[in-house]
């Protein structure tokens, strides 16, 4: 039983016979291939590679969809026959099959669209497949952001940590460095009290009044600091506190305050049916505007220019396109602003 000579892995040639088999010229070619896979154990798969002998390629099936015989492509005793391996595309990390089996999919990248049939990706809590590359890559975008979530770039669905971790298959410096971030993340919403120095938040967003009971207790006094500018809040500081301690008050924390709290007004030459702000903020630029109540519902900002809707706050030119100049707006009154617009070009 002499058998065939295979070049095989890193080059190496080795003298491969088929059991049961005097003459290798009547062992089928996929008995053949399974004995090679045999020979480099764990190096590869059965559909991962292919036999070439004198330029041909030695198919498991004929042209009839038979079973191959390697005499049928000449193949003999001491011949020579050369492995080829098939590689997959680029891909610094790979799912281990068994390991990795119950999230494993060949559902095309809903990131990247790739649906590379030779790949496997991993298959996310929402139900859309990553590349483990593609998954690393994307989290560590997405913190840098500064965002506190990161989410399904099609459904909108949150990935946590410990599935990101798992499914993208991180190594230590890769966890550690998402771990930093997305810590640093959360404590963007919190500070340092100025008096204990203790890591503390708000209860009220609204309130920028904070009352530390540490410092109370501890200074024998009460103790309130300003959240904007970090300073003792002043005895004789502003009553309200929402626009900061009196150091930090500025024109946009003015502006702000006004369209939170100024009262409302009817438009009685409109179709409303409601009550609007007094005071809105021009869609396109920002410059605070107030309605004289006198005829349309549309006025034209002194700032820029630009003619919108004081109720639904959208252009003129989209409004009345939906419905009349003194008709009820198809898209109903715009809640108060609490954003300042800027300028559009």
């Amino acid at each position: 039983m002499e058998g065939v000579l295979v070049i095989g892995m890193a080059g190496e040639r080795i003298k491969i016979s088929v059991p049961g088999y005097s003459d290798i010229g009547k062992a089928s070619v996929k008995a053949l291939k399974q004995e090679i896979v045999g020979q480099w154990p764990k190096s590869f798969e059965y559909d991962q590679f292919y036999l070439l002998f004198a330029g041909v390629t030695l198919t498991d099936k004929n042209s009839y969809n038979e079973e191959a015989i390697l005499q049928d492509y000449g193949v003999k005793d001491g011949s020579t026959i050369l492995m080829v391996i098939r590689l997959n595309g680029g891909q610094a990390k790979r799912y281990d099959q068994k390991l990795h089996s119950s999230f494993l999919t060949k559902e095309a990248d809903v990131i990247t669209g790739d649906d590379d049939p030779d790949s496997w990706r991993g298959k996310m809590s929402c139900g859309h497949a990553v590349d483990p590359d593609m998954l690393t890559g994307y989290s560590k975008h997405e913190l840098e952001k500064g965002r506190l979530d990161v989410k399904c770039p099609e459904c909108k669905a949150k990935w946590g940590f410990t599935e990101i971790r798992e499914k993208a298959l991180l190594d230590q410096e890769e966890q550690r460095a998402l771990e930093v971030m997305w810590s640093k993340n959360a404590i963007k919403t919190t500070k340092k009290c100025p008096g204990c120095q203790s890591i503390v938040e708000r209860a009220d967003l609204s309130n920028l009044r904070v009352h530390c009971g540490y410092c109370t207790k501890s200074f024998g006094r009460c103790y309130d600091f300003c959240w904007r500018c970090l300073r003792e809040w002043p005895k004789f500081g502003p009553t309200t506190n929402k626009v900061g301690c009196g150091y930090c008050i500025n024109e946009k924390d003015l502006s702000l305050f006004l369209l939170a709290n100024c009262d409302e007004i009817d438009l009685p030459d409109c179709k409303i049916g409601q009550k609007v702000p007094r005071v809105r903020a021009c869609p396109n630029c920002g410059q605070l505007c107030e309605h004289n109540t006198e005829a349309c519902k549309n006025i034209m900002c002194v700032a820029c220019g630009k003619e919108f809707c004081f109720v639904c706050l959208m252009f003129t030119s989209i409004c009345c396109k939906e419905g009349g100049w003194h008709e009820k707006c198809s898209r109903g009154v715009a809640p108060r602003q609490t954003v300042i617009p800027t300028l559009k070009s």
